[in-house]
């Protein structure tokens, strides 16, 4: 109570104008004022967006159809009462791209009245943490062979038009349908790939099954194929269009009664390039499928089959690290040792809720082959056993250190000695299905640049070794510098049973 207020109360009073009220209740009530405790009043924040609205987006611009992991580099997030820090992951789309994919695919769900504005979108996207792509470094040879396709059908529709083989208008409307199908496999078609669709360029079952052997051919019989895509449609017709527009100007050649035999090599050429262009744009198609359905299936892994005794794998060789010094001459920068690691991050479900341990390999002047793989699969089963996970499902690229005859023969060898049970052994598409392994990769190298930032050389494994322990290890990291016993045969030796066919990412379960 301020001071003119109480000074009016003992004015009024003074004055009898407040009945029944004298000078003792008045003294009581300022007593109790002092003595009362403080009420803390609560600060309310003005929330100008709907939770309901916005953890849809969040979702969708978060899963492994817009961003990637990146195994190297972190970003530091700012929360309100501590700061964060994260690996770096990758955009590949734009962001009015990654908008309208998301439009797109709220529409198909039914839920259009769950899209935010438009401007809050490109809002959330400058503010959540990911890089945009501008060079592309290590892509994979499906993305990069499908873009050079494009390219490579672009120049030949110019080449024609200059040729005056059909108007500028035809090369125009032509020239845009080509860019227009790219941006669709790059953007929608990822949406709209489901594990059954009444459309059958967009059902994961029917594209991935064989159409002659019988026993790689998945059953069907819950739905029909009796729909169609109109963008997936264009874009087998204009793959078509290139392919005869570039068969009729070698045919219209041969037809000449003088056949110019240059210009019949260049049209043999250009029939040759447009038949290799439209290949790789139907594996970059396969791939993308692949890819989606990798992902649903590492998602079913995880939410229906690890428990508190059963693991998911992920396995994966990080990029060698290179000799490093604090101060390296020229002489040093040159002919560099790498260094052989193989990260083994783990998710367990406990309770209903995930959690994560990794374990760091540094395998000292080994080859990475069947051999160090399963040395180190040995070694993380007999570790995880200590803990009371008694199976496991491993998840690999396709390397040829994994994917190869002498480790798969192996893992029952691996299963009677550890006494841990692989369940399915499943490889991912190249650049998909990783992150989790590309994220604590980055941890890693993050530490080791802090470790050469104060003054020291990472030379051997003993040096990466001692940055990642010292002053303390990284959290929930497991970190072992081993050598692999080369006098030890490995366990398939003496097993020559033949692999049985199987589709390029089917998963390998062991009784």
């Amino acid at each position: 109570m301020c001071l003119s207020c109480i000074w009016k109360v003992v004015i009024n009073l003074q004055k009898g104008i407040i009945c029944r009220l004298f000078r003792y209740h008045y003294d009581k009530a300022v007593k109790y004022a002092l003595q009362a405790p403080k009420i803390q009043r609560e600060t309310y924040k003005r929330e100008r967006f709907d939770s309901l609205k916005v953890d849809p987006f969040i979702d969708f611009i978060s899963s492994d159809i817009v961003v990637t992991g990146l195994p190297f580099g972190t970003k530091t997030l700012k929360l309100s009462n501590t700061k964060l820090e994260i690996p770096s992951t990758l955009r590949l789309q734009k962001h009015f791209e990654i908008i309208e994919m998301f439009e797109n695919h709220m529409q198909e769900r039914g839920q259009s009245h769950l899209v935010l504005p438009r401007s809050t979108m490109f809002h959330l996207l400058e503010v959540c943490s990911a890089k945009r792509t501008t060079a592309i470094t290590c892509v994979d040879y499906f993305i990069s062979n499908g873009i050079d396709g494009m390219n490579d059908i672009i120049n030949l529709i110019d080449k024609w038009g200059q040729k005056g083989t059909f108007t500028l208008h035809d090369t125009k409307v032509l020239k845009h349908h080509v860019l227009e199908s790219l941006q669709y496999l790059r953007t929608q078609y990822l949406v709209n790939v489901n594990e059954t669709s009444n459309v059958p360029s967009h059902c994961a079952k029917h594209a991935l099954s064989s159409a002659t052997d019988g026993r790689m051919q998945a059953n069907e019989r819950d739905h029909e194929h009796d729909g169609f895509c109109e963008r997936c449609l264009k874009l087998v017709k204009t793959m078509e269009k290139v392919n005869s527009l570039a068969k009729l100007q070698k045919e219209n050649i041969e037809a000449d009664d003088i056949v110019d035999q240059r210009l019949l090599r260049e049209a043999e050429e250009d029939l040759s390039v447009a038949q290799n262009a439209i290949e790789s744009i139907k594996k970059l198609q396969e791939h993308f499928l692949k890819s989606v359905y990798s992902d649903e299936y590492r998602k079913f892994i995880i939410e229906n089959v690890i428990d508190d005794q059963t693991a998911l794998l992920t396995i994966d060789f990080a990029q060698k690290y290179l000799q490093d010094w604090y101060k390296q001459t020229q002489q040093q920068y040159f002919a560099r040792r790498g260094m052989s690691w193989e990260v083994t991050h783990v998710f367990i479900k406990k309770n209903g809720e995930l959690l994560e341990h990794t374990f760091i390999h540094l395998i000292e002047n080994e080859k990475q082959d069947a051999r160090t793989v399963l040395a180190i699969l040995k070694d993380v089963l007999l570790k995880l056993k200590e803990q009371n996970i008694v199976k496991v499902v491993a998840r690999t690229d396709n390397a040829g250190c994994y994917h190869c005859k002498d480790v798969l023969m192996s893992l029952k060898h691996v299963i009677k000695e550890t006494g841990v049970k692989i369940l399915r052994w499943s490889f991912s598409e190249p650049q998909s299905g990783k992150s989790s392994a590309d994220r604590k990769a980055a941890t890693v190298k993050t530490r080791l640049r802090a470790h050469l930032d104060k003054k020291n050389n990472i030379e051997s494994e003993a040096d990466m070794f001692t940055a990642l322990t010292n002053p303390h290890p990284l959290r929930y990291m497991t970190i072992t510098r081993a050598t692999v016993d080369s006098s030890t045969p490995v366990p398939n030796s003496v097993d020559s049973t033949p692999l049985p066919n199987s589709a390029p990412i089917a998963p390998k379960t062991f009784p």
